[in-house]
């Protein structure tokens, strides 16, 4: 059987403790390495469950000016499926870049938060513009909050990226990918 390759955009790098790349190494443990070949970035010293994986590989990154390296691999990497789409300009640029051009890649973003973020003074207007140009342009989103799925997102996903299905999901528990 072929395995589905997958390039999770997050780092692999030991010892980072953020949520959101906690919950994407907790994820690329729990694929099966006979179903799935796992790309991910790293800067330093890898998580050693990952860097030990088998059928996975680390893409290195430098300290600093990231994101040519990971728009490179965004677009010519060899993956079907974009996991854990972060907001960042190489995701911006992709998803540009993939309305005018035939990928057939499947996206999924995550949305890992309670808040709304409309009303949130401490996240500014710039911030939740590059999220909704980035994030929630994804083909498939998936979220540990209902209320993004019953309110924001899927009236944001209706706007913004159609057609788009929304699902809840609980990150770190189930993994669920989904084909159009």
């Amino acid at each position: 059987m072929k395995r589905v390759r997958i390039l999770v955009d997050s780092f692999a790098d030991k010892g980072l403790l953020n949520a959101q790349m906690t919950n994407a190494r907790e994820i690329i443990r729990r694929l099966d390495p006979e179903l799935f070949n796992v790309s991910t970035f790293c800067v330093d010293e890898p998580d050693l469950d990952i860097a030990g994986r088998p059928n996975t590989r680390l893409i290195k990154l430098p300290r600093k000016r990231q994101t040519a390296t990971i728009f490179r691999e965004f677009i010519l990497g060899k993956h079907e499926i974009l996991f854990y789409l972060k907001s960042s300009p190489a995701s911006k640029w992709y998803l540009r870049l993939r309305q005018n051009w035939r990928d057939h890649r499947i996206t999924v973003g995550t949305v890992e938060s309670r808040c709304d973020l409309r009303n949130e003074p401490t996240i500014a207007s710039e911030a939740i513009r590059f999220w909704e140009q980035t994030v929630l342009r994804c083909d498939h989103l998936f979220s540990n909050a209902p209320s993004h799925t019953q309110y924001q997102t899927a009236r944001l996903i209706c706007r913004i990226a159609p057609p788009v299905q929304a699902a809840t999901a609980v990150v770190g528990r189930r993994t669920a990918l989904s084909r159009r």
